[in-house]
């Protein structure tokens, strides 16, 4: 399979290339999604205004797949393509110049897909040297006795040919030195010693150098004897390419190397990483944004070595992992990975090599097609509700509760027709003029049209249900009123304005569903109280000692200095905003929603799970830790992030329970550098959101509780 993908940037006039490249390209190629939004519109009896859209999708005569993608406000187009057989790439090279054609002035610039953690290994492993000579030095030392030899050899400075023999027949031996010899692994010399003293005469770099030393009458001068009637030793040493050769692994590491040239895949793109005394060593590869993992491991594998393996795989996130050896695997190892043979080839056949890799490349082959037409699905996406709610409405800034932001995470909202019509008779009512003007006026006319409906209690709240659950009730908003009020509070409470504090904080008891307090370092309320809260007094005394506690740990761990701590339960929030003098202020939201978790069950590993939370705007990083323990993240540099919030959530949960044995659904720590939002999950596992400081609170409030039991489900 060939996957290639390009950047063009400096495009130019944007919107005039996107509807020109559209026509170009479909001209030439079958669109597969193109014109779907304007379809519908036709339905409806609308012209088509529409913009085109910021991508499509294409497949060739020969089934060869191209897309491509505006990136919007970078000016900047994304193509790639993907297809089977020979080299051939007329089409891709067709649709290179279509857009050259559309936009000439447009610069074109590799894109190439690569893993994230392929990157970050770059900085601490090297490029492994892959050539003739490694591919011949590999399999020459594919024979036990040869891979012997040569670390006997390597053991001293310099060791005569029947020492290195170690009971083998000095003739079979030989013809394994010659062969070593000739590729530069090792170095021979001949040494002349005299017969009679044993003192060494001479030394030659090859038995043609001593015949001609014979020819031309040398003789020893110990006893004088023709040179040639002397004894002959030949020593052995190892080369410098021959002694990295001689290190643990190293043949089998070659042989991983020249296997994954033979698949296509770029030298640039193999890394190579090796332990203290080559006790383990590992290949790395990127396979078009897929991570290989071999771990190599020369004298055989059993359940131990697995887990080992395993163990490691944790940190550097591969995508499939080989487990490589040429010698015997026990039969536990095999069933340690029978759970993950997906993921996880043992080979201990090393002619087999090439072909296990291409069979798992394969694998990923389809999985990157799948990926693609997945990025692809923003594309297909036409928002009916919303059109039609824009066409019987005649009002695009409409919000009708048929329009409920999509996410792939979660099912579509069902809604109650009586709510609906409760919703919408009104704006009919006053839209019923234009309506009228539709060609549809006439079925529309037959209808008729329902009182407006007082909103009740009972069907005030539109709910998403999914599947198999009810999604959650999320955090309240606050009314514009108070977040104004507590805006000031926050602002006033480095002035200490005691009047327009005590104002203030009235203000806000008047809701009757908040509450809050100005709390001294000592415990103490200075003003107001938390009077929504049951144990209210006991929160605000000790509160200090959970600030201190969380400020401690956010110093200390080099995540910022302390700004706001916000926990949430079920039966309501607290909000605290610690200041520079000692005093805080306590808010407390009785209404605030439980941020238990909703959508559809986790697919995939834990890893993905994670992975696609990075998708929440704002979200730059995903741990889930237990017991001071990382069970998987997003990234490797996490550990102290990770841990520091885990304690956090410690603090808070000793604190909870002092004031009343709440279990809490959500902490969330800001700092001046960054926002922290952590989740508890099954087992006592804490789901850690690393946020950039000035993230939207819907990202933590809506867009993670929905993705959340994915992680759960994937833990499970």
């Amino acid at each position: 399979m060939h996957f290639v993908r390009k950047k063009f940037v400096d495009l130019g006039n944007f919107d005039e290339i996107k509807t020109s490249l559209l026509g170009s390209i479909s001209g030439k190629f079958s669109p597969v999604i193109s014109g779907g939004y304007g379809k519908f519109l036709e339905l409806l009896g609308q012209k088509d205004g529409s913009i085109p859209a910021l991508g499509d999708v294409f497949v060739s005569a020969d089934n060869e797949m191209f897309y491509y993608n505006f990136v919007p406000g970078g000016n900047e187009l994304i193509v790639g393509g993907a297809w089977n057989g020979g080299e051939n790439n007329s089409s891709w090279e067709s649709i290179l110049n279509i857009i050259k054609e559309v936009a000439p002035q447009a610069s074109m610039e590799e894109s190439p897909i690569v893993s994230p953690y392929f990157e970050l290994l770059r900085e601490d492993s090297e490029k492994l040297k892959m050539g003739e000579w490694e591919r011949k030095a590999s399999m020459c030392l594919r024979s036990p006795e040869t891979r012997k030899l040569l670390h006997t050899i390597a053991m001293s400075p310099s060791i005569s040919l029947p020492e290195a023999s170690q009971g083998r027949s000095i003739l079979e031996v030989g013809r394994d030195v010659e062969i070593m010899d000739e590729m530069g692994i090792i170095c021979r010399e001949f040494e002349v010693f005299c017969s009679q003293t044993g003192q060494k005469i001479s030394r030659v770099s090859s038995l043609s150098a001593l015949d001609d030393a014979a020819k031309r009458g040398f003789r020893c001068f110990h006893c004088g004897k023709p040179i040639s009637q002397e004894q002959v030793v030949q020593s052995l040493s190892v080369s410098p390419n021959g002694m990295d050769l001689a290190n643990p692994c190293m043949w089998l590491v070659y042989s991983v190397g020249i296997a994954l040239l033979d698949c296509g895949i770029s030298i640039d793109n193999i890394l190579f990483r090796h332990e203290p005394n080559f006790e383990i060593c590992e290949v790395f590869a990127d396979y078009k944004g897929d991570l290989l993992m071999f771990s190599i491991f020369e004298n055989g594998l059993d359940a131990s070595s697995v887990f080992k393996i395993l163990t490691r795989a944790r940190y550097f996130h591969p995508d499939y992992i080989f487990a490589v050896t040429s010698e015997k695997v026990a039969e536990e190892a095999y069933q340690v990975v029978n759970d993950e043979k997906d993921r996880v080839t043992i080979i201990n056949d090393i002619t087999s090599i090439t072909d296990s890799i291409r069979e798992v490349i394969g694998r990923a082959d389809r999985n990157i097609v799948v990926d693609l037409l997945k990025d692809s699905n923003n594309l297909t996406h036409i928002d009916i509700d919303k059109i039609v709610c824009d066409y019987f409405l005649n009002d695009k800034s409409h919000s009708c509760p048929l329009c409920v932001e999509k996410d792939d995470s979660v099912v579509p909202a069902v809604l109650k027709s009586e709510d609906i019509e409760a919703e919408v008779a009104e704006e009919k009512a006053d839209n019923f003029e234009q309506i009228l003007q539709s060609e549809h006026a006439e079925e529309i006319v037959d209808k008729p049209i329902e009182e407006p409906v007082e909103e009740s209690a009972e069907n005030s709240d539109v709910v998403a249900v999914s599947v198999e659950e009810e999604l959650p009730p999320y955090i309240l908003d606050l009314s514009e009123k108070d977040r104004e009020v507590i805006g000031k509070l926050r602002d006033k409470l480095a002035e200490m304005d005691t009047d327009t504090m005590e104002y203030l904080l009235e203000s806000l008891a008047s809701e009757n569903k908040l509450s809050g307090a100005i709390v001294d370092g000592d415990g103490m309320p200075l003003l107001g109280g938390i009077v929504t809260m049951n144990g209210g007094d006991d929160a605000v005394a000790i509160e200090p000692e959970l600030v201190r506690s969380i400020s401690e740990i956010c110093e200390g761990n080099n995540l910022g200095c302390l700004g706001r701590i916000f926990i949430a339960f079920e039966e309501g929030s607290l909000d605290i905003y610690a200041s520079a003098d000692g005093m805080s202020l306590m808010i407390h939201n009785s209404e605030v929603g439980s941020l238990q978790y909703g959508g559809k069950d986790g697919e995939g590993d834990l890893h993905k799970a994670l992975t696609d939370l990075t998708a929440v705007d704002g979200l730059v990083n995903a741990i889930v830790v237990n017991e001071d323990v990382i069970i998987d993240a997003t990234t490797n540099e996490c550990d102290s992030v990770a841990l520091a919030v885990g304690n956090m959530c410690n603090s808070v949960a000793a604190y909870l329970t002092d004031v009343g044995n709440h279990v809490y659904k959500c902490v969330l720590v800001g700092t001046d550098e960054q926002t922290l939002v952590a989740y508890p999950l099954i087992d006592g596992s804490v789901l850690v959101c690393v946020f950039v400081q000035n993230v939207r609170s819907e990202s933590w409030e809506r867009e993670v509780p929905k993705r959340v039991n994915m992680v759960e489900a994937a833990l499970i």
